[in-house]
């Protein structure tokens, strides 16, 4: 067995690669990256360090969850085409989001809050 290096992300940390419909995808704690074709682009992240992330699929659609270092749950629910961010309203009233985790086949009914200690 071998490997070949894919693509080189300078000044990334990349927390998490996933193999989509769509193509190879690497969440970075900047950015969210799409291998299509072989070639890659760079999507915008939630504008925040992105510290966890997880990625689950339902249907055709890709669900990507990341918590930022400021305690921030971010959905992109358009996967990772547009890098459509939105904060799910959960009915919190206070503390912060740390890890997140979602199911690979079902994706949207999975949002756990873990506190942080």
């Amino acid at each position: 067995m071998s490997f070949q290096r894919e693509h080189e992300f300078p000044a990334e940390r990349i927390l998490l690669l996933q193999n989509t419909p769509s193509g190879l995808m690497a969440i970075g704690s900047k950015n969210v990256y799409r291998s299509a074709g072989g070639k890659w682009e760079t999507l915008p992240g939630p504008g925040a360090a992105i510290v966890n992330a997880s990625v689950g699929e339902l249907e055709s659609t890709t669900y990507i969850y990341v918590t930022t270092n400021k305690g921030a749950l971010f959905v992109s629910e358009d996967g990772e085409v547009t890098g459509n961010w939105r904060t799910p309203a959960l009915g919190q009233q206070s503390g912060r989001f740390g890890t997140v985790a979602t199911a690979a086949r079902n994706a949207p009914d999975c949002i756990r809050r873990v506190p942080q200690s």
